[in-house]
């Protein structure tokens, strides 16, 4: 009896990326620091968070923003 072929899934051909944040503008920004659980999170990588003092959950940054490292229009340089 011959052996039947085996089927390879499609996405096997395919390249498979995934996309970090490059969120330029808001490691400067006054206002990327966010709040969980009524604790303000304030550390290096609060500027590649989805949410920020201007942008808080269910609201998130723009994609441009956050992705492709466009200007934010509630950019203020912090001090």
């Amino acid at each position: 009896m011959a052996r039947a072929k085996l089927r390879r899934p499609r996405w096997e051909s395919e390249d498979w990326r995934t996309v970090q944040p490059n969120a330029k503008v808001c490691e400067t920004c006054m206002f990327r620091f966010y709040e969980v659980n009524g604790k303000r999170v304030d550390e290096p990588l609060a500027a590649t968070a989805s949410i920020c003092e201007m942008y808080e959950y269910p609201e998130s940054k723009p994609y441009e923003v956050l992705f492709d490292g466009a200007d934010c229009e509630y950019y203020e340089k912090d001090e």
